[in-house]
């Protein structure tokens, strides 16, 4: 699966599980290393990087991805595998890691954790 796959799926199960909520896809060309989208459901604010198979977060990323979390924002990285997605959510004082088997469960995870 290619990141813009799991993107557009990604999408379509926000959209479909937050009909009232926001996301959109941040263009990296003004700002390296940002998240990919920024999602809103339910009077919270998500920053994801989308990562799919072996795709790893560079360290620009992890540091922009760092500064989010310690400035108290809800960063998460949803990983797609072969038949599942991993949400690895990190915080000012840690991360914690979620498996799934469907990407509507990782969504409802990322809306609502």
């Amino acid at each position: 699966m290619k990141e813009s796959n799991l993107w557009r799926a990604f999408r379509k199960n926000w959209i479909s599980n937050y009909p009232d909520g926001y996301i959109v896809k941040i263009s990296q060309r003004f700002q390296s290393g940002f998240p990919d989208c920024i999602c809103i459901a339910n009077g919270k604010v998500a920053f994801v990087e989308l990562k799919v198979e072996r795709n790893t977060v560079t360290k620009l990323q992890r540091k922009v991805l760092g500064d989010i979390a310690q400035a108290g924002g809800r960063v998460y990285i949803l990983r797609k595998t072969c038949n599942a997605y991993a949400v690895l959510a990190l915080y000012n004082h840690g991360s914690m890691s979620a498996g799934f088997d469907k990407l509507s469960d990782a969504v409802n995870y990322i809306a609502n954790y």
